[in-house]
């Protein structure tokens, strides 16, 4: 190791310890009484709104609706649809009507991408594509909290569930384990 390197480590680890050593011993004051209660906690779920099988996720507002004057966002509602497979192979399905189409995505276990797909009433599969999944999100949100299980699959009142096959482009029922 060049010497200008060690020297630079070294000074990044005293820094460090520096800072730690501050903040470890550091006089508590009033203020820091209620300093744990007011931190950001990890949300519980991501969805706002629950209405019967559909959970509503708020979709940010884009910059064609702030230059428009809009003020509040919409809310996406979702059916979720369960899981599929296992391991490596278990797969997410959620879906968002649209008009006269309903709109199926789709992501594996890494769920980086999800896969879209488009059936409209009448006509069938009318599109298919494949996004992005960022964490921050709506889509990733919505994936996220299937796959943390705070979302529980729509079901048919005889406790049935769909699945949309995408090799078919056709919905699938899924009957109620008893």
């Amino acid at each position: 190791m060049k010497p200008a390197v060690k020297w630079s480590l070294l000074a990044s680890v005293v820094g460090l310890c520096i800072f730690y050593a501050g903040t470890l011993y550091a006089p508590a004051t009033v203020a820091d009484a209620g300093a744990e209660n007011s931190a950001p906690k990890f949300p519980d779920h991501y969805y706002a709104m629950r209405d019967g099988e559909r959970y509503g996720y708020e979709a940010a507002l884009s910059v064609d609706d702030q230059n428009a004057g809009r003020s509040l966002s919409r809310v996406v509602m979702f059916f979720y649809h369960g899981t599929k497979g296992e391991g490596r192979d278990k797969r997410w399905q959620i879906s968002s009507v649209e008009g006269n189409s309903m709109i199926f995505a789709e992501c594996d276990a890494v769920c980086d991408f999800a896969t879209l797909t488009t059936l409209t009433a009448g006509v069938g599969r009318t599109r298919e594509e494949v996004v992005r999944v960022a964490p921050q999100s709506l889509l990733g949100s919505v994936f996220f909290d299937a796959m943390r299980g705070k979302l529980s699959p729509s079901t048919s009142k005889d406790g049935s569930t769909s699945w949309l096959d995408r090799k078919t482009g056709r919905l699938i029922t899924i009957p109620a384990i008893r």
